[in-house]
């Protein structure tokens, strides 16, 4: 085969070879909100809410005497 996409030989040429295909295009930032402060906004969501265990860990927890407080 002639041709090689980023060192690998595709199991076919696109028409017009490979020359012409486009390069990695670098990822521009978003604007908008900040991670800091949507993952603010996220938490105070559920800032009042228990935490729930499954079965399962619930029994963990026991079996391994933790001790599971709010700090």
């Amino acid at each position: 085969m002639a041709g090689k996409i980023d060192g690998i030989t595709p199991p076919f040429i696109p028409i017009g070879g490979v020359d012409g295909l486009p390069g990695p295009s670098p990822l521009t930032p978003q604007k908008g909100a900040r991670f800091q402060e949507l993952l603010k906004t996220k938490l105070a969501e559920y800032e009042d809410k228990a935490v729930k265990f499954s079965a399962h860990a619930q029994s963990r927890i026991l079996s391994r005497n933790l001790e599971v407080n709010g700090a």
